[in-house]
C-alpha cells in the first residue's frame, strides 16, 4: 500500500524542522505534503477491500498520521494554515465529469480536519 511511506517522510520532516536552516518555507512544505498523504489516506478508506491484516496496518498507520497531524498544527498559527490550504493545487472536480471518482470534489479543508481523519476509519476497518 505505501502508506508507511506517508508516515516516514512527514516524521523525517518533523524531525528536521528544528533545524536553523529549514524555517517557514520547511514547515509550509512539510504541511503541504502531509495533506496530500491525508488525501492518500482519504482515497484508501473510501475505495480499498483490506484484508484483516490490511486493516490493522490501516488503523496504525491513521494513528500516526493523526499524531503527525496534531504536530504539524501545532507548529501552525491558523492564518499560516489557511494560506496553505488556499495555496493548494488541489484536485477538484465536476461532479458532471465522467467517471469522476467519489473523492476528486472532496474539500481541502475536509481532509486536513483532524475529526475527518479519526473518522476515516470506519467499523469495518477496525482490528
Amino acid at each position: 500500500m505505501g502508506l508507511h511511506a506517508f508516515v516516514a517522510v512527514t516524521e523525517f520532516g518533523l524531525r528536521m524542522i528544528n533545524q536553523p536552516d529549514v524555517g517557514q518555507v520547511g514547515l509550509n512544505c512539510l504541511y503541504d505534503t502531509h495533506l496530500r498523504n491525508l488525501f492518500a489516506f482519504h482515497t484508501i478508506a473510501k475505495h480499498e477491500r483490506l484484508s484483516s491484516e490490511g486493516k490493522s496496518y490501516y488503523r496504525e498507520v491513521g494513528c500516526a498520521l493523526v499524531d503527525q497531524h496534531c504536530r504539524i498544527i501545532r507548529m501552525l498559527r491558523p492564518a499560516e494554515r489557511e494560506q496553505i490550504l488556499s495555496s493548494l493545487i488541489w484536485p477538484i472536480r465536476t461532479v458532471s465529469e465522467v467517471a469522476t471518482a467519489e473523492n476528486a470534489s472532496v474539500d481541502i479543508h475536509q481532509i486536513a480536519s483532524i475529526d475527518e481523519i479519526v473518522e476515516l476509519i470506519p467499523a469495518e476497518f477496525e482490528a
